[in-house]
């Protein structure tokens, strides 16, 4: 499980050298018998890693799933993406301009805002920019707020 970002660059280094083996399928069986259970487990925690994907951009059923099931794993390992996802504004160009602007709305910054009428006049003049001015803005005013988008 991985609780920090040095956990997440020793399971890296670990992988790489699971790379730089270069073993042939009979050798591999060689490898694993030489090895204690506790490089076995790590091993193939790693492989299994390695096939999961679970990278969707919309709300198709198939999405859903996929981030139903990212869910799942992230409570059962305890895994924390708001430490580890950085909205971007390449993730932001996905999305349609009333979505981009409802995550800024979400945002601490505006948030804080003294008044509704604030708010209102805010996301009012968020309508009229452009969608890549929008982007630009999420990626910066959500940056470090732990952020996630619902789905």
């Amino acid at each position: 499980m991985c609780h920090s970002y040095s956990d997440a660059e020793a399971l890296v280094s670990k992988r790489d050298t699971l790379k730089t083996l270069d073993l042939y399928e009979e050798d591999w069986f060689d490898w694993c018998l030489a090895q204690g259970p506790e490089v076995l487990l790590q091993t193939q925690a790693l492989l299994i890693a390695s096939t999961i994907d679970l990278s969707h951009s919309g709300n198709t059923p198939i999405c859903r799933r996929k981030q139903e099931v990212a869910d799942t794993l992230a409570t059962r390992l305890q895994f924390d993406m708001t430490k580890w996802w950085v909205p971007t504004s390449d993730f932001f160009m996905g999305l349609n301009k009333a979505q981009i602007a409802d995550a800024i709305m979400e945002s601490p910054a505006v948030l804080e805002l003294p008044t509704a009428k604030d708010r209102e006049a805010f996301a009012a003049k968020l309508a009229s920019e452009r969608k890549d001015e929008l982007a630009l803005m999420a990626a910066q005013t959500l940056d470090g707020t732990g952020w996630l988008p619902d789905r």
